[in-house]
């Protein structure tokens, strides 16, 4: 059987904040998520929300 890549229902962005990372807006696209937090100028990752 072939295993399949569960695809992502939404994306999360999470910014950097004392060391650590924390959760901010989710998106249901990469693109949009992206584009929003860097308008914020923060330092940020996305990550995939099942």
């Amino acid at each position: 059987m072939k295993a399949t890549k569960k695809s992502a229902k939404s994306f999360q962005i999470q910014y950097r904040q004392s060391g650590s990372w924390v959760n901010g807006n989710t998106y249901p696209t990469r693109k949009q998520a992206e584009d929003y937090a860097r308008l914020t100028g923060r330092d940020f990752q996305v990550v995939p929300k099942r």
